[in-house]
């Protein structure tokens, strides 16, 4: 594989192979971000939930019960994700 240097980036030859391992990377790279997203946004909604009923109700919620259902319901989001590409 010969590769010629155009000023910062890299043309020439590539493999099939190369190719598709690189897009690979990428959406890796991208369902990780939208994952860590998502984690981030339910997050946000349980410490919302937990803060409403607090004020609203005054029940007061554990912290582990509260890592424990972002923990499941990001599971099961990420199951469905899953089985919902496969189909």
């Amino acid at each position: 594989m010969k590769l010629v240097r155009s000023d910062t980036t890299y043309t020439g030859e590539c493999s099939k192979k190369h190719r598709l391992s690189s897009w690979r990377i990428v959406l890796a790279a991208l369902f990780r971000e939208r994952m860590i997203h998502a984690v981030f946004i339910l997050t946000c909604w349980v410490l919302w939930e937990a803060r409403s009923t607090k004020v609203f109700k005054g029940v007061v919620h554990l912290v582990f019960k509260m890592v424990e259902e972002i923990k499941e319901v990001s599971r099961e989001c990420l199951k469905y994700r899953i089985t919902a590409g496969a189909s």
